[in-house]
């Protein structure tokens, strides 16, 4: 019988955060693919432009966020 406490050791290390961090990755690669489908289909840059601009993207959102030096 219970007596109201559980055993930590059934939960998994880290879930919440591993979770979170898994949602912002999937959401940075939503933004990049995005950014190059606006580039390709509706400003008419070529392949390797947007994906060069897409890269650039990629690294400052790596780095935690964009600053008016990154541009």
């Amino acid at each position: 019988m219970s007596d109201g406490n559980f055993n930590t050791q059934l939960l998994s290390h880290g879930g919440f955060a591993s979770g979170v961090r898994a949602g912002e990755a999937r959401m940075k690669q939503r933004a990049v693919a995005a950014l190059f489908q606006l580039l390709v289909n509706d400003c008419g840059f070529c392949d390797e432009e947007a994906h060069v601009l897409c890269a650039k993207l990629k690294t400052c959102l790596d780095k935690g966020g964009i600053q008016r030096t990154d541009l």
